[in-house]
């Protein structure tokens, strides 16, 4: 009788078990643990669709020109959605130097481009959660403090491929650090390229 009873109760829930809503098919299945869920799904083809499209139309978004801070905002948060860069949006904020002091740009364009990252950051904090058992997972994000948070800053610097974000949330680095990183090395790296856009033009001046 109390086998009997056990035997319905195991039933019972795989039957449930069953009922529970998720991806149907071997593909979305796939997908579904990939990614670690339908966040994790949504937000990696979010940055799929704003790199096939900001690559479709980066020739239109220098018109953005015309919204002045708006404008170097939009370029700079766009062009880091993506967690592969779809144009060279530095390049694309150049231009504003003509008109507007190097300060102002240095700081909208790195403010822009901190908050683009956090796109690539919880798609990748979708990923650590689902594969934190793997081996490799597990030792990268045993690693020391300062060796992670050092391997994201030299992601973040480095000048092309920087996904800061994409690294930082596999290696388990804190939010708030990955956007101080991605703000201060996108900003070097925009006032680097200006000043030397204004140098160039003075000695071609003289």
């Amino acid at each position: 009788m109390v086998r009997q009873a056990l035997d319905t109760q195991s039933g019972t829930l795989a039957g449930e078990k069953a009922r529970v809503p998720g991806p149907r098919g071997r593909g979305w299945s796939i997908l579904f643990t990939f990614f670690g869920g339908w966040i994790g799904i949504a937000l990696f083809a979010a940055t799929v669709v704003a790199a096939i499209s900001l690559f479709l139309v980066r020739n239109q978004l220098a018109g953005l020109g015309h919204l002045g801070y708006l404008g170097i905002f939009l370029i700079a948060f766009l062009g880091n959605v993506p967690v592969v860069p779809a144009f060279p949006w530095l390049l694309l904020i150049v231009p504003f130097g003509s008109f507007y002091p190097i300060w102002a740009i240095v700081v909208v364009g790195a403010i822009g481009a901190g908050l683009g990252e956090l796109i690539p950051y919880f798609l990748s904090k979708s990923l650590y959660d689902a594969h934190k058992t793997h081996p490799w997972i597990n030792r990268l994000s045993s690693l020391p403090t300062w060796a992670r948070v050092l391997a994201v800053f030299g992601i973040s610097l480095s000048p092309v491929f920087s996904c800061p974000g994409l690294a930082s949330g596999v290696l388990r680095v804190r939010l708030w650090t990955m956007t101080a990183m991605k703000v201060t090395t996108e900003a070097f790296k925009l006032w680097l390229l200006l000043e030397a856009v204004n140098i160039g033009q003075r000695l071609l001046l003289h």
